[in-house]
């Protein structure tokens, strides 16, 4: 999904589906445009800093070890 109708426009990064519905994220490298819309197709959008999803490293690399075991062993 696009940010934008324009064929240019920044792809969204990430679709997540919580308990209290589905969200959308894009995570900002700072080549975002400074407004981006609150939601999309009713999908609130949140933009991730980079220097956060970088902070969260080592817990995503643990979580990328552990969900294939957790698929074969479920």
């Amino acid at each position: 999904m696009r940010v934008d109708a324009d064929r240019a426009a920044r792809l969204i990064d990430f679709w997540v589906r919580r308990a209290n519905g589905e969200h959308l994220l894009a995570v900002d490298h700072g080549r975002l445009p400074t407004e981006l819309p609150e939601s999309i197709d009713g999908a609130p959008l949140k933009l991730i800093p980079a220097a956060e999803l970088a902070a969260a490293a080592t817990w995503t690399a643990n979580w990328l070890r552990m969900i294939p075991v957790i698929n074969a062993t479920g």
